[in-house]
């Protein structure tokens, strides 16, 4: 049997469709996004509390209780800025993480199915993972995900294959392997 070997390299959009498989990065944002949400309620509900006007509205033939323009804009501007500040900072927060993120990251690696494991190499070092120490093999519709931890492995893009059938090959290769030495990296998936 013929060793399969691609070589990949990785973009930013890869590692953020990996940070999302394995550590469930829409959950994380939308927790985000509630945190901002209840921040706003509270501000502007502080806002509606110190207008001034502490009676709640009554139902009457009156008119019900309508905010000065003055107290309407500072209702509206703090949320606002609040919103604002935590869109800046988080986009900042976004662009240093992918800029700083390990450079060697993103070289081209080589990875080889061999009996032993799976085998990377590029220019700065060579790793084997032993096929005991894979935990899940994942087949999305992107990628391959060869995982050694709850959040730690290898993604593999599926664009990085020259052929559909090639990337078949792989997968066949990592899935008989892992049948012989970890068959419970099957059953994870």
């Amino acid at each position: 049997m013929e060793t399969a070997r691609v070589t990949i390299q990785l973009t930013p959009a890869d590692i953020q469709r990996y940070e999302k498989f394995c550590c469930g990065g829409t959950a994380k944002r939308r927790f985000q996004w509630v945190l901002v949400v209840i921040a706003f309620v509270l501000i502007a509900a502080s806002f509606f509390l110190s207008s001034g006007n502490s009676e709640p509205a009554r139902l009457s033939k009156n008119p019900p209780h309508r905010l000065a323009r003055s107290e309407m804009w500072k209702t509206a501007v703090l949320p606002v800025l609040f919103l604002g500040f935590y869109i800046y900072f988080h986009r900042q927060a976004k662009r240093a993480k992918d800029k700083n993120a390990i450079p060697s990251l993103f070289l081209p690696h080589t990875y080889s199915v061999t009996e032993e494991g799976l085998h990377c190499n590029h220019d700065h070092s060579e790793i084997l993972n032993r096929w005991p120490a894979v935990k899940r093999f994942v087949e999305a519709e992107e990628d391959f995900y060869i995982m050694l931890g709850q959040s730690y492995g290898h993604p593999l893009p599926r664009r990085c294959f020259s052929t559909q059938e090639e990337a078949a090959i792989f997968a066949n290769q990592v899935r008989l392997h892992l049948e012989k030495h970890a068959p419970a990296a099957l059953a994870a998936a």
